[in-house]
């Protein structure tokens, strides 16, 4: 199954989304945020490089105790 456009399930419960896909000014956009988010909910997308390595990885299934 794909997965579902997550903005528009957003919408459809009138919560605001703001879009993070570049590092550049991540302190801005996320100061931006917390500045919006203080009256409203807002739902944060976060783009990444599938291409970039993420640690500590937790696979499925496993405990926190077996994080790699």
């Amino acid at each position: 199954l794909p997965m579902p456009d997550i903005r528009k399930i957003a919408e459809a419960y009138g919560i605001d989304t703001m879009e993070v896909r570049y590092n550049e000014n991540l302190l801005e956009i996320f100061n931006k945020i917390i500045i919006e988010s203080a009256n409203n909910s807002i739902l944060c997308l976060v783009k990444i490089n599938p291409e970039q390595k993420i640690i500590p990885k937790l696979k499925f299934g496993q405990s926190l105790e077996e994080i790699d």
